[in-house]
């Protein structure tokens, strides 16, 4: 969407009714392989279509995408629910896993850390798995 691409996808898709409402996307039902052919080739031979799609698409992205920081927040929350429980001993076969590491899971991610921007391993968190 972001990069101003028509979609086509399955009429039962997430999103493809709000998308095609807006202009920027056609939808056609699970299986039927001849509705999305006959989809394919009217954006084929229809540049004004695609144009007017795209220009839809490019417009309204902001509301149906996430932004690259807003998918970091959101992997970072889930990753440190995950490690919390584990931490906490919520996770099968992890009893006893915040006895032993003293480590919270939002110093495991790097929000919480000793030092700025480091995670409890003591690497930044943008760093790489890489040898110094």
């Amino acid at each position: 969407m972001g990069s101003g691409i028509p979609v086509v996808l399955p009429s039962h898709a997430l999103l493809g009714g709000e998308l095609t409402e807006a202009g920027a996307a056609f939808t056609f039902p699970t299986g039927g392989i001849e509705a999305l052919a006959a989809t394919l080739r009217r954006l084929a031979d229809d540049d004004d279509l695609i144009s007017a799609m795209s220009e839809n698409a490019l417009q309204c992205a902001p509301q149906f995408s996430n932004t690259t920081e807003s998918w970091l927040a959101a992997l970072l929350a889930l990753y440190a629910g995950i490690l919390d429980r584990v931490i906490r001993g919520r996770a099968p076969g992890r009893g006893r896993a915040n006895q032993r590491t003293g480590i919270t899971a939002g110093q495991a991610v790097g929000t919480r850390g000793n030092a700025p921007g480091a995670n409890a391993f003591g690497h930044a968190a943008s760093q790489s798995n890489e040898a110094d």
